[in-house]
């Protein structure tokens, strides 16, 4: 965007980002699914499974649809930490011998803990090994995800997860 004059760029989302000016636009899910798998700050993919590609570290994006209308799935991407599913509620762990891990309970025993890190996946922690476990008030899923793309680009992607049923 640096080479192209200013007055030629097309206006970007930012961090103020008014949900208005998105909900209203009409999207076109294939170009929202095509920005989804390839633009290189979106990384969805890297916390999401989508029909089987991506990582299983949120929930998976196959069904998003059929638990969430149109506008909470753009609250979801303006503001990830307005709403978190229990679920899917970030835990911080310190272990007795210094490792720290960042992610969500997934089953929990007497004696174990698994735990879904997000550098690591599935991790199996003996209860012993434990030092804290902190809940964390924010969301895992970036802050500003949609600051650099256009709102004809937001509504496209919007317009292919509501696709997700």
């Amino acid at each position: 965007l640096r080479f192209v004059p200013e007055e030629q760029r097309e206006p970007r989302i930012g961090q103020e980002t008014n949900a208005q000016s998105i909900i209203h636009l009409q999207g076109d899910p294939a170009s929202g699914e095509s920005l989804l798998r390839s633009n290189q700050s979106l990384r969805c993919l890297e916390c999401h499974q989508l029909k089987g590609q991506g990582r299983e570290v949120g929930p998976a994006l196959d069904h998003l649809a059929s638990r969430l209308d149109r506008n909470e799935i753009l609250k979801s991407l303006l503001e990830p930490s307005a709403t978190i599913d229990p679920k899917f509620a970030a835990k911080l762990i310190e272990t007795h011998d210094g490792e720290i891990l960042s992610g969500f309970v997934v089953e929990e025993s007497d004696e174990t803990l698994r735990f879904r890190d997000i550098n690591q996946g599935l991790v199996v922690l003996s209860k012993k090994n434990i030092q804290s476990i902190e809940s964390q008030s924010l969301s895992l899923m970036p802050q500003f995800l949609l600051q650099d793309l256009t709102p004809k680009q937001a509504a496209d992607l919007l317009a292919f997860l509501t696709t997700l049923k």
